[in-house]
């Protein structure tokens, strides 16, 4: 008479089993599992937000001087990306340091802490292009998006935007693409400005005098193909700014007044415009508009708020625009997205020099934070100085000046003579390295303070920066 009950009951039964097999195989054996253990061997925390890594797309092109158009193809979709807030976007010299090597994306996943992958390779003929793109899960290396595309040179543009709105919809992040978020020179007509373009934006962030010349004079032929791009003239302008603060201008007067006018022009073109919104800042800050220059640098964030050498950037200006302690929180944001250490490094100095900064505001106003200041300044001196070997960062005389400032400063705070003596002879020997490696550094040191807002503060750090290289130099018994 029951039978059936019975018989239903251990039907539901199996059906529970089953089901809590399916459980256990999903928690111990499938995705779930695999995410575990993913984030367990990942080399750095894996964000919570959905995060990505865009590879330097390889060149497929019978031609290896190609090699710029497919870094600047998988550069500008990286952009893009950078727009989309609740994306985590691994940083560009981070992700370009992969350049030229065949890196499976289990192990870039876990190398860099982030859970997707964007690969492809370009290869281009003539006046065709075909991009292959896929985007893998580092996790369970699973390929999440895929597709090819064979199009004319004049399509790239329509191209890279909807792979990065691909992208962002498979990891159901919201993209929505306005003018702004297109290539820096996004007519198709213009393809040959644009191509021109990717030559020159490689060069203008180097030192080399040479390179920043040949940049400024691909960048002029960018606007005389499009005269109404933007991006043509903020290069222009970051060459004069650059010039300037690496020391290579001959005439820093004219290069700045040259940057600040194309910098103009460039937002006339377009006012929403990142690359010529940083530019701008750029120029307004050598001209010694800390306040302008910070407004506009913020702009340029709100535009791609996701980029790392723009949130180090507002940092940087924070400091100089006398705010450093509010500058920090942007660094520290840099340094996350960042995340090969030797361009982490880069933005290590950068918090030694804004924490330094910030130390310096707070001990002229009397308050109690200082010495944390010149501590966090110090501390990521330490950190700066065991990478900088590997790094080839051409800040190392910086980062020794601010650290030694920084030992001298923490010596202020301490209580006993014995703890003062301690730090001040740290100071000395700091400042004894640095004058063994650029005896002429005092005089160039100015260079760099007279960019700060502050400038009784500006006339402190070079004093104190002065003063211990000149107790180096005696203890060593050198003139």
């Amino acid at each position: 008479r029951f039978g059936w009950r019975r018989r239903a009951t251990a039907a539901a039964a199996g059906v529970l089993i089953m089901i809590g097999g399916v459980v256990a195989w999903d928690f111990w054996a499938g995705p779930t599992w695999q995410v575990r253990v993913f984030k367990a061997e990942a080399a750095q925390p894996v964000p919570v937000e959905p995060s990505i890594v865009v590879m330097p797309f390889l060149n497929a092109s019978e031609n290896e001087a190609q090699e710029y158009f497919c870094l600047g193809i998988a550069e500008d979709i990286m952009t893009s990306l950078t727009k989309v807030k609740g994306l985590f976007v691994v940083g560009r010299d981070s992700a370009m340091s992969f350049q030229g090597k065949l890196v499976p994306a289990r192990q870039v996943g876990r190398q860099l802490g982030v859970r997707y992958v964007l690969q492809g390779s370009v290869r281009r003929a003539d006046d065709r292009v075909r991009v292959s793109a896929y985007m893998v899960d580092a996790a369970t290396e699973q390929t999440v998006w895929a597709a090819r595309y064979d199009r004319q040179l004049g399509d790239i543009f329509a191209v890279q935007d909807e792979i990065a709105s691909k992208v962002t919809h498979a990891l159901s992040a919201s993209f929505r693409p306005s003018a702004s978020s297109q290539p820096p020179v996004q007519v198709a007509q213009n393809f040959a400005a644009y191509d021109i373009f990717l030559k020159a934006r490689g060069m203008v962030f180097g030192p080399e005098k040479e390179n920043l010349l040949e940049a400024r004079k691909l960048f002029k032929e960018v606007t005389e193909i499009s005269p109404d791009s933007a991006a043509g003239y903020a290069g222009i302008s970051h060459t004069h700014s650059v010039a300037v603060r690496h020391g290579q201008s001959g005439s820093p007067r004219d290069d700045a007044m040259d940057a600040l006018k194309y910098a103009k022009i460039a937002l006339e073109k377009d006012p929403n415009n990142a690359f010529g919104l940083s530019a701008m800042a750029s120029a307004l800050l050598i001209a010694g508009k800390q306040d302008e220059a910070l407004a506009s640098a913020e702009k340029a964030l709100t535009e791609q708020p996701g980029d790392a050498t723009l949130n180090a950037f507002v940092g940087f200006i924070h400091a100089f625009d006398g705010k450093a302690a509010d500058g920090l929180k942007y660094i520290d944001q840099a340094i996350n997205l960042e995340r090969v250490m030797r361009f982490r490094a880069q933005d290590l100095f950068a918090k030694l020099f804004i924490a330094y900064t910030a130390g310096e505001e707070a001990e002229r106003n009397k308050k109690a934070d200082a010495e944390s200041f010149f501590r966090t300044a110090f501390g990521s001196y330490e950190t700066f100085i065991g990478l900088s070997a590997e790094s080839g960062i051409h800040c190392i005389n910086n980062c020794l000046a601010y650290g030694s400032a920084a030992a001298r400063a923490i010596s202020r705070h301490e209580g006993s003579q014995a703890e003062k003596d301690s730090w001040n002879k740290k100071a000395e020997e700091i400042a004894a390295t640095l004058n063994e490696m650029n005896p002429n550094f005092p005089r160039q040191f100015g260079a760099w303070t007279r960019l700060l807002k502050d400038k009784a503060g500006a006339e402190r750090v070079t004093q104190e920066v002065g003063q211990a290289l000149a107790e180096a130099k005696r203890a060593a018994g050198k003139p």
